[in-house]
C-alpha cells in the first residue's frame, strides 16, 4: 500500500519578525489565507508564493520576510511550510535576533529586529538584505531587514541537491530519487498521476525544475512483474531434475 505524501519544510520560527508572527495569529483567528496556528508556531501553504509573478503588492499586507520563506519554499517544490521555534535555522534564510532596534529613515521612526549574527547567512545570490517597509492591515508603517519579493526570481532561491556521493552498487529507494550523472541529473520515481508505472526522466543538471527533458521512459510495473515471474519459472526448470 502506497502512502499518500505531501512534500512539508521545517523552518524555525525565528526566520520571522515578532510583528509577522503577530499577524500571523490574527490572520489565523479571522480564518483567512489559510494559516493554522499552533502552540509552536504555524501549517500553512505556499499557495501565495508559487505563481511566478506573485508580489507582495498583490496583497499589501503580506510581510516580507513571510513571504521570503514561502517564495523559498515553493522554488524548492515543497506545498507546505510548517514554522515551529524548536525547528532548526534554515542556512541561505535571514534569521532574527529576539530584540528591538531603532532605524529611522527619510525622517521615520521604525522598530526593527536585527539579523542574527551567528547564523549562516550571507545574502541571497550576492545581494545583501535591505530594510523593507510595508503597511499592516491595521494601517500601521512596519519594517523589517529582508527582500523585495520582486527583487529575487525563483531559480536564486532554489537549493542545490547535493545528496550523497554513491559508489557503483545497488541500492532501494522508496518512491522516487534523482540521480547525478556527469550533467545529467536523472529523475526514477512512480509518478502519483499514473500508478503502476517506472518513469526515468533526464534533464540538464540545476535545471530540474525548468527542463527541457532530454528523454523519458516509461515501464509498466506489472511486465517487470511478469519478467521476473517468467525468469523464476525458467530457473526452477533447469533446476529441476529430469526423470
Amino acid at each position: 500500500m502506497k502512502l499518500n505524501r505531501i512534500p512539508v519544510i521545517d523552518l524555525s520560527t525565528g526566520h520571522l519578525t515578532v510583528h509577522t508572527r503577530d499577524w500571523m495569529s490574527r490572520k489565523a483567528d479571522e480564518g483567512r489565507l489559510g494559516f493554522m496556528e499552533r502552540d509552536e508556531g504555524f501549517f500553512l501553504s505556499t499557495t501565495h508564493a508559487r505563481d511566478e509573478d506573485f508580489t507582495a503588492q498583490d496583497d499589501p499586507q503580506l510581510p516580507p520576510d513571510l513571504h521570503l520563506c514561502l517564495s523559498m519554499a515553493a522554488a524548492n517544490d515543497v506545498q507546505y511550510v510548517l514554522f515551529d521555534r524548536d525547528a532548526d535555522a534554515q542556512p541561505g534564510l535571514p534569521f532574527y535576533e529576539e530584540r528591538m532596534e531603532t532605524y529611522v529613515d527619510n525622517g521615520a521612526t521604525y522598530p526593527v529586529q536585527p539579523l542574527d549574527a551567528d547564523h549562516d547567512f550571507d545574502g541571497i545570490a550576492g545581494l545583501d538584505p535591505s530594510l523593507q517597509t510595508w503597511t499592516d492591515d491595521a494601517g500601521v508603517r512596519r519594517a523589517v531587514y529582508g527582500y523585495a519579493p520582486s527583487s529575487l526570481q525563483r531559480s536564486q532561491l532554489r537549493i542545490e541537491k547535493n545528496g550523497p556521493v554513491l559508489e557503483d552498487g545497488e541500492y532501494e529507494v522508496d518512491g522516487g530519487c534523482w540521480l547525478t550523472l556527469g550533467n545529467a541529473s536523472i529523475r526514477v520515481c512512480e509518478p502519483e498521476n499514473d500508478p503502476g508505472v517506472l518513469r526515468i526522466s533526464v534533464l540538464p543538471k540545476g535545471m530540474e525544475d525548468v527542463g527541457p527533458e532530454f528523454g523519458a521512459l516509461d515501464i509498466l510495473q506489472e511486465d517487470l512483474a511478469e519478467e521476473i515471474e517468467n525468469n523464476r519459472r525458467e530457473q526452477e526448470a533447469d533446476e529441476t531434475p529430469s526423470i
